[in-house]
């Protein structure tokens, strides 16, 4: 499996109509670019490796939020791809992560 870390990111919307892609996420680890999260519409292409060791991973257009929630709130976080698989994935976090924070019926402070 290939990953890299990154914690910073653009995020593109695309609408071009000679290609599926609509959305791509390029990611960075401190100013260096690491790699891709690209969204398709329709049938989606496994995940590669390209030039430079960037990673580019692929999903459906369907979990673009999803994976948009993912990268907003957690950290740190990784892009892998191995074979036919793609990851955006965080590292093992504590359970009740968000205890102590909950006040007033619920709210988040």
């Amino acid at each position: 499996m290939t990953s890299h870390e990154f914690n910073e990111y653009i995020l593109y919307h695309e609408n071009d109509p000679n290609s599926n892609v609509v959305a791509t996420v390029h990611c960075f680890y401190d100013d260096k670019s690491v790699g891709y999260i690209r969204f398709y519409k329709g049938d989606v292409p496994g995940p590669s490796i390209l030039r430079g060791g960037l990673i580019e991973v692929t999903f459906s257009a369907d979990r673009i939020q999803e994976i948009i929630t993912t990268i907003r709130y957690e950290e740190p976080l990784f892009i892998s791809a191995k074979g036919d698989k793609s990851m955006v994935s965080t590292v093992r976090e504590p359970v009740g992560e968000q205890e102590g924070k909950e006040k007033n019926g619920g709210e988040l402070n």
